[in-house]
């Protein structure tokens, strides 16, 4: 397999994007998920987290394959597996089958990347700063726009439907890349093996589904269950055998200088924090409007509420980021999460939960549209930048995948009952809301964390 020697950093951002755009198109539809396959909060987050660790694991290889059989067959290889991925999707009825449909999406989504990363530079290339800028407010838009579409469509055609929207964005975009005109150029890359990407994201996976068997309020105690215990060594254990491959490959993914140095640990672990604070944006919109007993559909305007303010705030990031860095601005946005969580905590009623979530929409922003590949081309050679950049995306992605899972599983711990807010009564309204209380305490103390690793990390201007 090759990689691609040149720095891209449209596909980092595409794929950042592309998640993104995922999560917030499946939020308003866990609700409906939960209820027809009966299953509770803690396992009905796997519809989104599987998504998003499959997805970020697959992309380097997918890269990788394209940078060396060429673009198009890769992209039209992926553009099928992702079709067939979204089909099954909509005509399972067991849940097993539903894994597997968003497995096969996310390996298809991210073989799609690279495609769609090199007609995206070519099309900047081509635009002055003004049509650049329509662009970004277009894609914000659009960002805005999708929870009220999905709400709307589970609303009136069912979950399914978003999966049936799925298949026919695959034919558009199928149909749309006929006109698009790219010159492969396969072979030319750098060689690199995916063993340590496998373990990687088998590390993960067991990791996940770990936490999910593990009852948090046991102590300590639950780390010894029989169901999680194994599960728990197999995770820590599979890190030896992860570092032995890649010490022996002759072209390793994990480079050994990129651990090798701390501040590239902390920014790993700062990456992961700020998946983790991410994720909660999934389980926010309905924690909201549940107390209210609004409509599902309330869920989708809560969620685009939070997202418009984050698209609006985007100009300050550009803006601090030349000023402020990487560094200041993850600092800053760590400190509006930690605030709008906490106040969401314990206020839950009147102006101010909006004005928090408002805030909430700034600290996402601050802290995903943050110039992290900054620090890195600074601190790694040009030749590692490519694997800097997806070993930053793959933290990204667990600390996600795993956040949200680890939310669903406290809220699942003080709320024993299967379904949680939806079959509230007058007597479990109160565990609710301790539930709720608890997870947003969680990731405000995540985002503490990242605060204070962002705050460790050496400051780097943007260059203007």
């Amino acid at each position: 397999m090759f990689y691609p020697k040149k720095l891209s950093v449209e596909t980092f951002v595409i794929a950042i994007f592309l998640s993104t755009l995922d999560i917030v198109a499946l939020t308003p539809a866990l609700e409906s998920i939960m209820v027809e396959y009966l299953h509770p909060i803690h396992w009905s987050v796997w519809v989104i987290s599987l998504h998003l660790a499959f997805f970020s694991f697959s992309l380097p290889i997918l890269e990788g394959w394209a940078a060396n059989v060429g673009r198009n067959k890769v992209f039209i290889f992926s553009l099928v597996f992702f079709a067939l991925g979204s089909l099954m999707i909509a005509a399972s009825h067991q849940w097993v089958w539903l894994m597997w449909g968003r497995v096969m999406e996310a390996i298809g989504a991210s073989g799609i990347v690279p495609y769609v990363a090199l007609q995206t530079r070519r099309m900047i290339a081509k635009k002055n700063k003004q049509k650049k800028v329509n662009a970004l407010l277009i894609l914000g838009g659009l960002l805005v726009l999708i929870p009220l579409v999905t709400a709307f469509l589970v609303y009136q055609f069912g979950w399914r439907s978003l999966f049936v929207v799925y298949f026919l964005l695959a034919v558009l975009l199928f149909a749309a890349s006929r006109r698009w005109l790219i010159v492969d150029q396969p072979g030319r890359g750098r060689q690199i093996h995916g063993e340590g990407i496998f373990f990687f994201a088998v590390i993960i996976l067991f990791l996940m589904t770990a936490v999910t068997l593990t009852d948090f309020l046991q102590g300590w105690t639950a780390f010894t269950h029989s169901q999680a215990m194994p599960l728990w060594i197999v995770a820590v254990g599979l890190i030896i055998p992860l570092f032995m491959i890649e010490r022996q490959s002759e072209h390793p993914f994990l480079e050994p200088h990129l651990f090798a140095n701390w501040r590239f640990w902390l920014l790993y672990v700062q990456v992961a924090l700020t998946g983790f604070s991410w994720m909660a944006l999934v389980l926010v919109p309905t924690w909201v409007s549940q107390p209210f007993h609004l409509h599902s559909l309330f869920n989708g305007v809560v969620l685009a509420y939070i997202l418009l303010w984050a698209v609006l705030s985007l100009p300050l990031v550009f803006r601090f980021s030349r000023k402020w860095g990487f560094k200041g601005v993850s600092a800053l946005g760590f400190m509006f999460a930690i605030i709008s969580y906490t106040s969401l905590a314990w206020f839950r009623e009147g102006w101010l939960q909006w004005v928090m979530l408002a805030l909430l929409g700034w600290g996402l922003s601050f802290t995903l549209a943050s110039p992290v590949h900054v620090p890195l081309s600074q601190w790694a050679p040009v030749r590692q930048l490519k694997s800097g950049l997806m070993t930053l995306g793959m933290f990204r992605a667990a600390g996600g995948a795993l956040g949200l899972v680890a939310m669903a599983r406290l809220y699942r711990s003080f709320v024993p009952g299967d379904y949680g807010w939806l079959t509230a009564t007058e007597w479990t309204r109160p565990m609710i809301q301790v539930a709720e209380q608890k997870v947003m305490l969680l990731v405000a103390a995540t985002s503490f964390l990242g605060l204070v690793i962002s705050l460790l990390l050496p400051n780097h201007k943007e260059n203007r």
